[in-house]
Parts: structure tokens; C-alpha cells; sequence
């Protein structure tokens, strides 16, 4: 009897290809943020990273332009619905929305009836599960916004590790999440902004798998001088007194576009009505200014375009055993042109050099001798079945010392 083997109905769609009119590249946040897009902002802790994302959001749903004080009339766009969700000082949103209203001139009696339609918090104070990478949380998180809000243009997640029950340094675990931000954005046709932390203050990248790095549309790096390890351990020595937070957007990749230049950010300090102390401060108000100059941040250095070198940012100072290294090699250095000063550059047996550094163990002594013999360009070292000895290069009239204050 023969079976019937026809494969089902396929119910895939097929994309219809119009290259007459390509369609435009449509902006969220202009040059910054491009509709039904996947985008993720990372920075170090404590670098205004819900600040830049909560001014994103509420200038979206006000309709109006980003990271400025007071938007002209003529460039206001229809306001559209935001949905933030929130699980890192959730108490403290009520304060830092009411402190961007009163920064804009906004009436919070105003603001709050708008904001009740466009700007939509999910209640995670009853720790609400909400795992995108998990199939029933993430579509109980989709009908519940088909629910109150049918077509969303921005849905923030702050932050990710929050929002993933797997292992954000796992490659399988981290495409399930960006399989489930996918979900997100194709069902309710919104752009997904993900707030990330990056790694140790060294290193200048997000933290877990680079997956994510390479799915999303849009990645944006924020910036702060005042937290690189030298900046940290200048302050805590006294040497600065810049109160200011000044932060940069660095857009990493822009799949679609070509990427702009930094965007210069102050955070300004609201306070709360009547006060004028820092101490009692509603929250802070991200502001695009021009660049300062470059003499202000001696960690920034720039490229000939203009965008900052992150390596130099995050420079390091080198290793507590490579600056041990470096000294027993000028010591070494300066007892080689010592001795040769006295006996008239005449070789050196390698038994003397042992026996005047008796403490420092004897591989770790020929090593030096080997690297500088290799590398300094001022000894030699010549064996002569069991002899060793070290003598000074013929084109070196004395060894320059002063090259080995840095050599790493």
C-alpha cells in the first residue's frame, strides 16, 4: 500500500522585493535609535545608564527631541505609547520622571495625565516574573501589553541580566534572550532598547557573550572618564574636585546607517522644589552640550575622526610583577656599566653577575640577561663551552638607561 508522503501546506511568506522606492531610514532618537530596531546601551555601574534611557523614553512620549533642555515647537513629533520596564530602583522613578518634567517646564499635573496613556511601568515590586528568555514569561509580558498598549514604539528592559534566567556568559543561553528581544520587537512592532552592564572598568565591552553584540542593530557605549582606574584612584587621592558628570555616547555599531559622531552629555542635578542642595535632589537630567576640551579629560584620547580610542580610555598601568621585572633589569643595567667603568670594558663572567645577585633565583637571572641581551641593544653574550660572559656591544659607548624608565 502506498503511503502518501506530500509534506504539509507551508504556511511561510515570502518577501515581496520593490527597489523602485526602498523604504527610508526611520529614526526613533534621530542619528541615535532607528525604529523596530534592537539596540543595546552598556556601561559601567553608576554612569547614568536609566537616566540616558528614561530621557529617551520620555522624550518619545512627549514627542520631542532628545538630551535637549527645551524643544522648539517646530521640531515636535506626535507623541508615541513607551513601555519601561523597570527592575533596578523601581521606588525611585516616581522622583526621576517628576524632576525631568519640572527640568522641562512640564506641569507634573499635566504630565501625569499624559504619561498615564504613553509611558507604561509594569509593577515588578512583587518581583514579577519576567524572563525574555523564557517562553511563557515573555508572551505573558506580550499579551499584557497588547492589552493596554496595542502598538508601542519603545519597550526599554532595565537591566538585562534581570531579564534572563540563563547564564549571560553562555552563547546558548544568550541567543535564547536575543531570540526572545526578536519575539518582542516582530510582535508589537516596537523598537527593543536593552540596558547592559559592561565588564571590569579595564574592559571597555559588555559583559557575557558577544552574541548579543553581534545580533543587535544599534550599540551604544556610555562613556565616563571619571570612571577609569586611574580617574577612580586620582579621586580617591584628593587630586581632582570636578563635580561635574560629563559622559559620552560612543555608538559602536550602526547596522543600517552610518554612525555618528560621539554625543556630549552632562547630567544636571534637579532638585526638589524649594531646595537647592544636592542632597535632596529629585534626580538627574542627561543634556547634549559641544565637546570640551581635550586638556580637561587627559584620559580621552581621539583618532584623526574624531572618536574616542576606548583602549587608551581603559589604559592600565603595568603589572606589580612587571614593574619588579623592569627594576632588576636596570639593576642589572647599572651594575653591568658600573663594573665596565672600573675595568675598562672588559668581559663579565656570568658567575659574577650571579654572585652579586645571589637573591634573585639564577633562570630568573639568565632570562633577564637573554632579553636584554636580545632587546636593549647595548650587551652580548658569548659562551664558550662552560663560559659565559657578558661584554659590552662595540657600537655602544654606554647604556642608555634612561630607555629602560618604561620599557613595557
Amino acid at each position: 500500500m502506498d503511503t502518501d508522503i506530500t509534506p504539509p501546506h507551508s504556511a511561510m511568506k515570502w518577501v515581496t522585493l520593490d527597489l523602485h522606492e526602498p523604504p527610508a531610514t526611520c529614526w526613533l532618537v534621530e542619528n541615535l535609535i532607528p525604529e523596530q530596531a534592537l539596540v543595546c546601551l552598556y556601561g559601567a555601574p553608576n554612569t547614568g545608564k536609566t537616566f540616558i534611557a528614561l530621557d529617551i523614553g520620555l522624550s518619545v512620549a512627549f514627542g520631542q527631541q532628545a538630551f535637549t533642555e527645551v524643544s522648539p515647537e517646530n521640531e515636535k513629533v506626535p507623541p508615541r505609547p513607551v513601555v519601561f520596564v523597570l527592575r533596578e530602583a523601581l521606588h525611585n522613578i516616581h522622583r526621576r520622571i517628576a524632576a525631568w518634567c519640572d527640568f522641562h517646564g512640564i506641569p507634573r499635573e499635566t504630565a501625569q495625565k499624559h504619561l498615564a496613556e504613553t509611558f507604561l511601568i509594569p509593577d515588578t515590586s512583587d518581583d514579577a516574573d519576567i524572563r525574555i528568555d523564557r517562553m511563557r514569561s515573555r508572551r505573558k509580558l506580550i499579551t499584557a501589553i497588547k492589552q493596554r498598549c496595542p502598538n508601542p514604539a519603545l519597550i526599554v528592559l532595565d537591566p538585562l541580566v534581570d531579564m534572563m534566567d540563563g547564564d549571560e556568559n553562555s552563547a546558548r543561553d544568550m541567543s535564547r534572550f536575543v531570540n526572545g528581544l526578536n519575539e518582542l520587537r516582530t510582535q508589537l512592532g516596537a523598537c527593543v532598547l536593552v540596558i547592559h552592564h559592561q565588564g571590569k572598568y579595564w574592559r571597555p565591552i559588555e559583559r557575557g557573550s558577544s552574541v548579543l553584540q553581534a545580533a543587535v542593530d544599534t550599540h551604544i557605549h556610555l562613556l565616563d572618564p571619571s570612571k577609569t582606574t586611574r580617574a577612580r584612584k586620582k579621586a580617591s587621592s584628593g587630586g581632582t574636585d570636578d563635580l561635574q558628570q560629563k559622559i559620552e555616547l560612543d555608538i559602536h555599531k550602526q547596522r543600517d546607517a552610518a554612525r555618528a559622531p560621539n554625543i556630549h552629555i552632562e547630567l544636571r542635578t534637579v532638585p526638589e522644589r524649594g531646595s537647592t542642595t544636592a542632597a535632596q535632589a529629585l534626580g538627574k537630567v542627561p543634556v547634549r552640550i559641544q565637546p570640551s576640551d581635550e586638556s580637561t579629560h587627559p584620559e580621552i584620547q581621539r583618532t584623526s575622526n574624531g572618536r574616542t580610542t576606548v583602549r587608551a580610555l581603559y589604559e592600565r598601568k603595568p603589572s606589580p610583577r612587571k614593574q619588579q621585572e623592569a627594576k632588576r633589569r636596570q639593576d642589572i643595567l647599572a651594575f653591568l656599566s658600573t663594573a665596565w667603568s672600573t675595568k675598562g670594558d672588559a668581559p663579565i663572567l656570568r658567575q659574577e653577575i650571579e654572585a652579586y645577585f645571589s637573591q634573585t633565583p639564577r633562570t630568573t637571572l639568565h632570562r633577564d640577561l637573554e632579553f636584554l641581551a636580545k632587546d636593549s641593544n647595548a650587551i652580548k653574550i658569548e659562551k664558550s663551552g662552560k663560559k659565559v660572559t657578558v661584554k659590552r656591544k662595540e657600537a655602544q659607548c654606554e647604556i642608555a638607561q634612561q630607555d629602560w624608565d618604561n620599557p613595557f
